[in-house]
């Protein structure tokens, strides 16, 4: 919704087609309703990269009072008046994915003396951590351009951005086209992925870095080159959101960054790196070089989000305000999807409740494997009831640890579950806010991770990762009620997953 409170990470700007007025929205929204007219909205993202432009905050007038303040705290001389000043707009790729990390140590634990006549004793422990966790990280996209960093970095300071469109393109700016294809990006990561290993040392064994699920999107960034002939030539880079000054070259070579510390090089100063940060750590990976592509070479297309009114496409119906990947339209009983499905979604089953206590409805995907696949399901998943299908839930959780716990759980109970189709919904059945296509890349997070899990305790070999394809995929329904702080299902009894884990 509309809201001018300053929103943490990426968001978007975008206008209303009703009434054309602001919305500021997270990245990942499905629906909300504008706080003007009341339009309930929904964002379509397209089939390829999406691209977004951060708007500058820093005017083209105020550079040069900002160089002379940065130059008179360095105690250097300060620019003329004549500043030969470029604007462009530089893309950069922006990557959000799932880390799977695999890090084996030696635990140390020191037991302290009872008595004066005993002496300490240390014990070691060798133990598999095994942690999924969030993945982001930016990476140049644009033809090589000296002092531009390879990377955005970590950027609490700057937020907003807004769909590339020409329009938005402030008059003065060039956008530099992009010539890193997503698919060598994606390919140099796994390379790249590989020397974090190399970095944390493994106690025994071999660590093990794999990333899931990636999406691409472009985030067209601004900055000034600037140039001044004072003293001798120097060349300034300016980031256009922060007014940061990223470089400072001087006509022999020495060059500063924002912290004022001169280096000998570029190069020392520009060191091609990733920043890569999530839940558990922030780590610096030095990045696989390669031959720089030519600006003149093909350009990667890319795509551009829209806003549309969120309605039933048969009757026309406003679907319900809510945050969901699938619905039922109200008036037709029609199954609608805000995503293209990988596999057609013809019935919402449910499960019938035996208990007394009131029931939660939570949506699961129900996933069906080809034979083969089943088959080494049975395996992992465990349990009496062998099952050919592997079920994760279709609501945001907090951690994948709890979802990883739960899926295992409903996987190996699935074929227990007597399924009917759902006849109608009430506020008891909570949205759908993980899409088929999604569902897919954590049952194969969820499968690896199962193995990896079964390597650490000497069951079987490092697994070869495969993609995760299933025949047919289900939506259903399972009751819960809440017993202390967690959720217990009201069919069995014993599939609980804790309270705080809902997102």
């Amino acid at each position: 919704m509309h809201s001018k409170k300053r929103k943490p990470g990426f968001y978007i700007e975008v206008g209303c087609p009703g009434c054309g007025g602001e919305l500021e929205v997270e990245e990942n929204f499905f629906v909300t309703t504008c706080s003007h007219c009341g339009s309930v909205l929904r964002l379509v993202m397209p089939d390829c990269p999406t691209a977004y432009l951060a708007p500058k905050t820093l005017a083209k007038r105020e550079i040069r009072f900002n160089l002379d303040r940065y130059l008179k705290k360095r105690s250097l001389p300060l620019t003329d008046a004549d500043l030969q000043i470029k604007a462009v707009y530089y893309p950069f790729w922006k990557i959000d994915s799932l880390l799977l990390k695999v890090r084996n140590r030696v635990h140390r634990r020191v037991i302290l003396a009872e008595t004066e006549y005993q002496s300490e004793v240390t014990t070691e422990t060798e133990k598999t951590d095994i942690a999924v966790v969030p993945y982001s990280l930016t990476l140049r996209a644009g033809p090589a351009l000296d002092g531009v960093p390879d990377s955005l970095g970590v950027r609490g300071d700057v937020v907003k951005l807004v769909p590339f469109s020409e329009e938005h393109v402030a008059s003065g700016f060039d956008s530099l086209p992009v010539v890193r294809s997503w698919d060598k990006v994606r390919s140099n990561l796994g390379r790249s992925l590989a020397t974090v290993d190399e970095i944390e040392q493994a106690a025994f064994g071999d660590n093990l870095t794999e990333m899931f699920n990636p999406v691409f999107s472009l985030v067209f960034f601004p900055f000034y080159i600037v140039e001044s002939y004072r003293e001798g030539y120097r060349r300034f880079v300016v980031d256009g959101a922060s007014a940061r000054i990223l470089q400072l070259q001087a006509a022999e070579g020495s060059v500063a960054g924002s912290d004022g510390d001169h280096v000998d090089s570029a190069d020392e100063l520009l060191t091609p790196s990733m920043v890569f940060e999530n839940a558990a750590s922030v780590m610096s990976v030095e990045m696989t070089e390669e031959p720089e592509e030519e600006a003149g070479g093909p350009r990667v297309e890319f795509g551009r989000l829209d806003i549309e009114f969120h309605r039933c496409t048969t009757c026309g119906v406003d679907l319900p305000d809510e945050k969901s990947y699938l619905y039922v339209c109200k008036n037709c009983q029609e199954i609608k999807t805000v995503e293209r499905t990988p596999l057609p979604v013809n019935q919402i089953y449910r499960i019938a409740a035996r208990g007394k206590n009131p029931d939660s409805m939570f949506p699961f995907w129900a996933l069906k494997m080809p034979n083969p696949v089943a088959a080494k399901l049975q395996r992992m998943l465990g349990g009496i009831h062998r099952s050919e299908r592997i079920v994760v839930p279709a609501f945001r959780t907090r951690n994948f640890e709890a979802l990883y716990r739960l899926a295992r759980r409903i996987s190996a109970a699935y074929p227990q579950l007597e399924l009917t189709p759902v006849e109608a919904f009430d506020r008891n059945f909570t949205p759908v806010s993980v899409s088929m296509s999604e569902a897919f890349a954590l049952a194969e997070i969820v499968i690896y991770r199962r193995q990896v899990a079964m390597v650490a305790e000497g069951i079987s070999g490092m697994p070869a990762r495969e993609s995760v394809i299933p025949v047919q995929a289900d939506l259903f329904y399972a009751p819960f009620h809440p017993e202390s702080y967690f959720f217990v299902d009201s069919v069995l009894g014993n599939i609980t997953f804790e309270k705080n884990v809902l997102a």
